[in-house]
């Protein structure tokens, strides 16, 4: 479920970003994984690994991960629908 908030509003938190969201957020844009490793200053292989769970992500990738979401302009609302739609997938076994 989204949350609904007024116009002009933001949510007063970050949502978690894990390494399973990070496909579905750099889609979300169609963006492939060389054009989002550029907006986060990393290289393909670096988001490759981070997407697998092969790197766990930190502090550091975290703020370049926000720093890509944020020039794409992709909301907390998004992330949470990315995030509540994995929940669903999981859940029903897919």
């Amino acid at each position: 479920m989204l949350v609904q908030l007024e116009k002009g509003k933001r949510l007063p938190y970050k949502p978690k970003i894990t390494a399973e969201m990070l496909p579905y957020l750099r889609q979300f844009r169609g963006y492939n994984q060389k054009e989002f490793a550029d907006l986060m200053g990393v290289s393909q292989s670096v988001l490759s690994q981070l997407e697998a769970g092969k790197i766990e992500i930190s502090e550091h990738y975290e703020k370049k991960i926000r720093k890509a979401i944020h020039r794409l302009r992709i909301s907390n609302e998004e992330i949470e629908y990315i995030k509540r739609s994995l929940e669903i997938r999981k859940n029903r076994g897919w």
